[in-house]
């Protein structure tokens, strides 16, 4: 079974799909951090911009649960699929970014090849379930690179 079946009719599906809500907006301020911690460029417009929808998407999917059907459908494969294009489009500026440099570089490409090997070798639900934990874990990582940059420039301002 997918995540989505929990937001649909089973006990609990209320707070799951609350849930989902509130990390989809969570979500949009995070990614205009990373937006702004990523160096000027084409592949970070791009890969920013489709990062910022996949978080409108994600709240999609706590508005649209998995019982109406094809909105539901949509927005779960435009989530992933923007989240997961858009970290491979910005691998190279992650790399090149003097906040997360290599260490966010293989945090970044990790999901997505990962992602996508489990897609092509397991089930959609394994690879659903695996994805989002991988995305999670990329998100605190690249939340701890931001907030110890914000520290240090606070630090060196003084």
């Amino acid at each position: 079974m997918t995540l989505s079946e929990l937001g649909g009719e089973r006990p609990g599906r209320c707070i799951f799909n609350t849930a989902v809500i509130l990390a989809g907006s969570l979500m949009i301020p995070f990614a205009i951090g990373l937006y702004y911690n990523l160096p000027l460029g084409l592949a970070s417009r791009i890969g920013g911009v489709m990062f910022l929808l996949s978080a409108f998407f994600l709240i999609a999917i706590g508005i649209f649960p998995i019982t109406t059907g094809v909105p539901h459908t949509v927005a779960s494969w435009s989530f992933f699929g923007l989240a997961i294009i858009s970290l491979l489009i910005m691998i190279g500026p992650v790399l090149r970014s003097q906040v997360f440099g290599r260490t966010g570089m293989i945090a970044t490409a990790t999901v997505p090849i990962f992602s996508i090997a489990l897609l092509v070798l397991t089930t959609v639900a394994l690879a659903e379930a695996i994805t989002v934990i991988m995305l999670m874990a990329w998100a605190i990582i690249m939340s701890i690179m931001m907030l110890i940059n914000l520290r240090i420039g606070i630090v060196a301002l003084k």
